[in-house]
């Protein structure tokens, strides 16, 4: 918050309580939430996950390439319906102690995004585990354009 004078200036002003736009709603670590505006793709703000332009560095480029495989797998066992999104992402957050389950960090980034990701790193390494899944390729063919 900046005051110049007697004018307020910042986001308490802009997005004020009475801003009838979308929140971001994401957990802060204060324990509340996001009052930021959400951008309309995600629905969380540019902090908390919308307009990421990708990893920037080599860390984040192995983490997507440690991930990625795991969230195709995720979404092929939906696919041939060996469990329901909820109990994969329950196994995983009560047997692998996980914060939240594939299916679920996969949709809060889109399918579209999983989809360019996959799509990279199976085109640079040509390993099966990065090839887009189905529920990626329908997500990225339904995006506007």
């Amino acid at each position: 918050m900046l005051t110049k004078g007697s004018v307020e200036i910042g986001l308490e002003t802009r997005f004020g309580p009475n801003w009838p736009g979308v929140r971001c709603g994401a957990r802060t670590k204060a324990g509340g939430e996001c009052q930021r505006p959400a951008v309309k793709q995600t629905g969380r703000c540019t902090r908390h996950g919308g307009k990421s332009t990708g990893p920037r560095t080599q860390a984040g480029r192995i983490v997507d390439r440690l991930v990625r495989p795991k969230y195709n797998d995720a979404l092929r066992f939906l696919d041939e319906g060996l469990a329901s999104a909820e109990d994969l992402d329950k196994t995983c957050c009560m047997g692998l102690g996980y914060p939240d389950g594939p299916i679920e960090r996969v949709i809060r980034g889109g399918l579209a995004r999983h989809y360019d990701v996959s799509k990279s790193l199976y085109e640079m390494t040509g390993q099966h585990g990065y090839a887009p899944v189905r529920r990626a390729v329908v997500a990225k063919l339904q995006e506007p354009a």
